[in-house]
């Protein structure tokens, strides 16, 4: 896809697409690569999105293993996987690390520190038994300390990554998105919404301040997590959206603007009627585009072109269950109605997760590179999605 003579960088292309922009080719990139695939192409186990065996291996106390393998293997992952967009983030401080007692109960049963997790058929991780926790009493809320920067030892993995990957684009991960999708937080929005809204508030307060320093330590862009949408809607109305999300949501996307970055908003599910709002706040680029939900990337080319970068959307669901020819056509898709005029970086509708076949992840790649040089060439791509294909018969 990219020439022999690159004229341009990662850094360059990303930034033409953001300016709306048709650079030499659709640049691509994910937020994350789950270790099955990690591994296929590096040829060795890894601690990156390592799955179980990495959770046990800190539980363990082997810190220094886990973050070894971060800094080798997240280099060498997207350095041959020549992509545009890496994703950066703190590691643990190694020194702080203890080991704890793993109680095996079971093949697929641990108990740490008097907690059970049972392991996930779908994330190859640990999952805390929910009975082990009870429901958080959100009027005992208080606030906590004040900001402070992290430590030389928590910038190791991140620095590491910012210096032999500079020329990537550099989206930086670990801030909140002011919501949680549990019922108890849901209710409070409700009930106690003066709460909520004072927890957001200082949680924006740390959250702009992380923001900051994350740019000045090299990250182009802040990734803003929260998941506001369930396939069918948002988890709480527009309105109380607008009163309790919405203020904190601008107010992060102006200092991350201010230091000079441009901010990332993940959310999966239907978020149609949230992104009026997330316009006006001030979001940059829209992650998890859920093809599944009914964010249809043509329909939000269309509404939302001139607005939003598109950081997007091969959907999971098709990258799991679907055939390499399905997802050669998922991306035609992509490259035919999100890609024309710039705004588009191709990549998955979330991250390439646990359980997407090795063959389906590099048709993706294979497609993006045979027929994603720009101008777009329209001949040969597939015009419908795998939804209007479903629909149609």
């Amino acid at each position: 896809m990219k020439s022999a003579q690159k004229l341009w960088t990662s850094k360059e292309r990303v930034r033409a697409a953001l300016r709306h922009e048709e650079p030499d080719c659709v640049p691509v990139g994910e937020t994350g690569i789950d270790a099955h695939i990690t591994e296929r192409i590096l040829g060795r186990r890894t601690h990156y999105r390592g799955g179980w065996w990495s959770q046990i291996a800190s539980w363990e106390g082997r810190a220094a293993e886990v973050m070894e393998s971060h800094k080798r293997d997240m280099v060498e992952l997207y350095t041959k996987l020549d992509y545009d967009v890496v994703p950066v983030f703190l590691g643990a401080d190694v020194s702080m690390a203890r080991a704890v007692e793993v109680k095996r109960i079971d093949d697929e049963t641990v108990e740490v520190s008097g907690v059970r997790y049972v392991l996930s058929s779908q994330t190859n991780k640990y999952v805390a038994v929910k009975s082990s926790y009870p429901a958080q009493d959100f009027t005992q809320w208080k606030e906590g300390p004040p900001y402070q920067s992290p430590s030389d030892a928590q910038w190791e993995l991140f620095d590491h990554c910012v210096s032999h990957l500079g020329d990537r684009f550099l989206l930086a991960r670990d801030l909140g998105g002011f919501f949680h999708g549990d019922e108890a937080f849901l209710m409070a929005c409700y009930d106690h919404p003066g709460i909520i809204a004072r927890m957001n508030a200082y949680a924006c307060e740390h959250d702009c301040r992380r923001a900051q320093d994350f740019i000045r330590h090299g990250a182009d862009a802040v990734f803003i997590g929260g998941d506001y949408c369930d396939s069918r809607s948002p988890m709480i109305s527009p309105a109380k959206f607008r009163e309790l999300i919405f203020p904190w949501l601008k107010e992060l996307c102006a200092a991350i603007h201010k230091a000079g970055g441009y901010a990332v908003k993940h959310t999966d599910g239907h978020t149609w009627p949230l992104l009026d709002m997330f316009a006006e706040a001030g979001v940059d680029i829209l992650h998890a585009i859920q093809p599944s939900a009914g964010m249809d990337i043509k329909k939000m080319k269309k509404r939302y072109g001139k607005t939003f970068t598109f950081l997007g959307a091969i959907d999971c669901d098709t990258l799991v269950r679907g055939t390499p020819e399905q997802i050669r056509n998922e991306v035609d898709y992509n490259l035919r109605w999100a890609s024309p005029g710039g705004g588009h970086i191709l990549c998955s509708g979330n991250t390439i997760q646990y359980g997407v076949p090795f063959e389906n992840f590099m048709a993706m790649l294979g497609r993006l590179r045979e027929k994603g040089s720009y101008p777009i060439d329209f001949q040969g791509l597939h015009p419908q999605s795998v939804y209007e294909q479903a629909r149609a018969s």
